[in-house]
């Protein structure tokens, strides 16, 4: 006889009405555990990524800052730099002006004058 035929394993299988409840509140159970679990899993990926996002911003802050502070201090160097030449200019422009002062005194009084070494040598 097959099995569901069979009076005897009928009688031993008949469902109980307080064990099919039981079963159905424990896959409900299972049920619901398992989607609090996707739930969490969902939430913790969410948080993840936004953690990752702010620190690729805060990374990418630091950098643009660094970047800027490099720029600033370009500027300074530069700046500088710059003021330094134009004093060094200054600086031969008041030189040539009084090598040039003392040139002309030197032809008004009549005496040799001999070229500075910073000025070409003409006639040779």
């Amino acid at each position: 006889m097959a099995k569901d035929t069979d009076p005897e394993v009928s009688a031993e299988t008949t469902a109980d009405p307080d064990s099919s409840r039981a079963d159905a509140q424990a896959k409900a159970e299972r049920k619901a555990a398992k989607q609090l679990d996707k739930q969490a899993r969902r939430e913790r990926e969410r948080a993840e990524a936004a953690a990752a996002k702010a620190a690729a911003a805060a990374r990418k802050q630091a950098r643009d800052e660094k970047k800027a502070a490099k720029a600033l201090d370009r500027e300074r160097r530069d700046a500088a730099a710059a003021e330094a030449k134009a004093r060094k200019k200054a600086a031969a422009a008041k030189r040539a002006e009084k090598e040039r002062r003392a040139a002309e005194a030197a032809v008004a009084s009549g005496a040799v004058v001999e070229p500075s070494i910073d000025e070409p040598v003409t006639g040779q």
